[in-house]
């Protein structure tokens, strides 16, 4: 859900940037803008689900609500683990801001700074691994790349024969192969049932228009991808290290991704329609979103990076 779709100065129908992504029964936090937790409430968000919160870069409207949504989970007596994932510098920014209102978490917190230079991996479990990606802005900023793992075999009940016992449909399911009472070999593959594709989605913050971004993202199911200007600004986007929706539309077809979501509006557009109207000229799988914009992440093609 996007929770913030404007930019730097926002307005009473764009709040600043945040998105949160909901994984079974997980929930993650892509950047922070003020307000965001006012979204939160707003849409009846329970926010105990966040574990990770990840921030692409120090800029205020990406983090300036971060220490605030901090305190209300001191408030609300969080016991959870939370992570936090940033540039550097994040620590020093809350240590400061901790040291000198007196605040004392009340729960684990772990803030884990990376080099936004180059790609890292941050998150690596079975079923999910989460990537930074190298963004071109002012400050140091990362993207970050999300993709599904396929960690266990869905087996399909029809397809199973009736001497398999619990523990060698376990060994299925965990995709190894077991033996059969006659010496013979049955495989995930032919037991497996028929699922959609494993899912992913790319989040582009504060970037100007970065065409080896692709190396990381191609295939994306879903990519979002900052939109601030129009193409008639297209020399304010240069200056301000922003992109336009065209130069977004542009990035989302030489990676082939399946759609494109834009937003980080500027604030002098009542209507983000004619920067959509020029994103789909050139990538037609394209959507605005607005504070509130709820959307089912695609799967992606299949592919690999080192």
């Amino acid at each position: 859900m996007v929770l913030g779709s404007g930019s730097a100065a926002p307005r009473l129908d764009r709040r600043s940037p945040a998105q949160l992504i909901t994984y079974h029964d997980q929930a993650f936090l892509i950047d922070c803008g003020e307000g965001t937790q006012y979204e939160l409430l707003r849409h009846g968000i329970k926010v105990s689900r966040i574990s990770r919160i990840l921030i692409s870069h120090l800029h205020a409207d990406h983090c300036l609500g971060l220490f605030g949504l901090l305190s209300t989970f001191n408030l609300h007596d969080r016991k959870q683990a939370l992570t936090i994932h940033g540039p550097t510098g994040l620590s020093e920014w809350l240590y400061t801001l901790a040291k000198l209102t007196q605040t004392f978490w009340k729960y684990p917190l772990e803030v884990i700074e990376h080099d936004t230079s180059h790609p890292s991996l941050i998150v690596d479990e079975p079923d999910l691994e989460i990537m930074t990606i190298p963004l071109h802005h002012k400050l140091p900023c990362a993207g970050f790349l999300i993709k599904e793992r396929r960690s266990r075999v869905k087996l399909d009940r029809d397809k199973l024969p009736s001497f398999l016992s619990d523990q060698q449909k376990a060994a299925l399911a965990r995709s190894e192969s077991v033996k059969g009472p006659e010496g013979q070999w049955i495989h995930p593959a032919d037991v497996e049932a028929e699922t959609p594709g494993l899912r992913s989605f790319a989040y582009c913050s504060d970037t100007n228009f970065k065409p080896d971004l692709c190396e990381w993202i191609e295939g994306v199911g879903t990519l979002y991808h900052e939109a601030t200007f129009a193409s008639d600004l297209v020399e304010r986007a240069r200056l301000t290290l922003h992109s336009t929706g065209q130069e977004a539309a542009t990035i989302a077809y030489m990676a082939k991704v399946k759609e494109l979501l834009i937003g980080h509006f500027s604030s002098r557009y009542e209507s983000p329609e004619r920067i959509l109207a020029e994103a789909k000229e050139i990538f037609s799988a394209t959507f605005a979103v607005y504070d509130g914009f709820y959307h089912s992440i695609a799967a992606h093609q299949s592919f690999e990076r080192p």
